[in-house]
C-alpha cells in the first residue's frame, strides 16, 4: 500500500502545472494533509480565536496608547466594526472573542510578576479547552491577540526564552517612534534582570 506522503507527492505531480511551481503552498498543504491524515482533507470550516487583555507594562511608557484603548478596541470587535470582523465575514470565518483580562489585565512586570501562578494556570486551562472545542468545530483555526503593550510582553518572553537582549527583540509595535524603541528595549532588559531571568 502506498504511504500517505507518497500519495500526496503523486497527487501534486499529476496536477496540470509545472512541478513544484506553487512552492511553499505545496509544502504547507502537504503538511496539512499529513496532520489530518488524509489525501484530500476537508477544509471549509474556519475559526479564529482572538484573545484580548491589558498589559500593566504600559505604565512604563512603552506604547503610543494607554492600556484603556484595549477595552475600546474589544468593544469595537464585539460591535462587528473592526477590520478583523470584515475579513472574517468576507471569508466565512467564525470569530471568537476571548476576554483574558481587559480592565483587570496583568501587573507591571518591571516591578512584580505579571500574574500569579493561579491566574496563569486558569488562562492556560481556558486556552486548552478552546483548543479541544475548536478541534471538533473547524478544519483550520487561527489564533490572534490584542492588547496595548502586547508586543513588549511578547518581546520580553522571547528575550527570556532566547536568550536575547531587549534591543534584539524590541520593535515598534503600533508605530512607536524609533527613539522610543530604545526605552522599550531598556524596560525589557531591566525586567529580565528584576526577575533574574538573565542567563
Amino acid at each position: 500500500m502506498t504511504s500517505l506522503p507518497d500519495q500526496i507527492a503523486h497527487h501534486w505531480a499529476t496536477r496540470t502545472k509545472p512541478l513544484h511551481s506553487l512552492g511553499r503552498l505545496e509544502e504547507l498543504s502537504t503538511r496539512y494533509c499529513l496532520v489530518r491524515d488524509h489525501l484530500l482533507p476537508r477544509c471549509d470550516r474556519f475559526g479564529l480565536y482572538l484573545y484580548a487583555a491589558d498589559h500593566g507594562i504600559t505604565a512604563e511608557g512603552i506604547s503610543l496608547y494607554p492600556r484603556e484603548v484595549t477595552a475600546q478596541m474589544l468593544a469595537n470587535f464585539r460591535a462587528g466594526n473592526a477590520a478583523i470582523n470584515v475579513l472574517a465575514r468576507l471569508h466565512n470565518v467564525t470569530l471568537h472573542l476571548e476576554d483574558c483580562g481587559v480592565g483587570t489585565g496583568t501587573a507591571n512586570f518591571l516591578h512584580a510578576p505579571a500574574m500569579s501562578p493561579a491566574e496563569c494556570d486558569a488562562l492556560l486551562i481556558s486556552g486548552h479547552e478552546d483548543a479541544q472545542i475548536a478541534s471538533h468545530l473547524y478544519d483550520a483555526v487561527a489564533l490572534g491577540e490584542m492588547g496595548i503593550g502586547n508586543t513588549t510582553s511578547a518581546a520580553a518572553l522571547l528575550a527570556a526564552l532566547g536568550p536575547f537582549t531587549g534591543p534584539e527583540v524590541a520593535g515598534r509595535g503600533t508605530g512607536l517612534p524609533f527613539e522610543k524603541v530604545a526605552h522599550k528595549a531598556s524596560v525589557i532588559d531591566r525586567a529580565l534582570a528584576f526577575h533574574q531571568l538573565r542567563r
